[in-house]
């Protein structure tokens, strides 16, 4: 469930801002479209793996 939920938020504005650009042809709408995109699969990615920021923050003589 929580892959289809990813899959379905990277999906989603993916397809919104190729619409636009593909029947507007505006590259205002496309380049909204990346930052929604980023600003998107940046939290895709935090919430399906949390470890990420615990990672950058950890002690690395702590990995044996």
């Amino acid at each position: 469930m929580q892959a289809l939920i990813s899959v379905a938020l990277l999906i989603g504005p993916a397809s919104f801002g190729f619409l636009f650009d593909w029947f507007g042809n505006t590259t205002p709408y496309l380049a909204g479209g990346m930052l929604l995109i980023g600003s998107w699969v940046m939290t895709t990615i935090t919430i399906a793996n949390p470890s990420i920021l615990i990672r950058s923050t950890e002690d690395p003589e702590a990995q044996v």
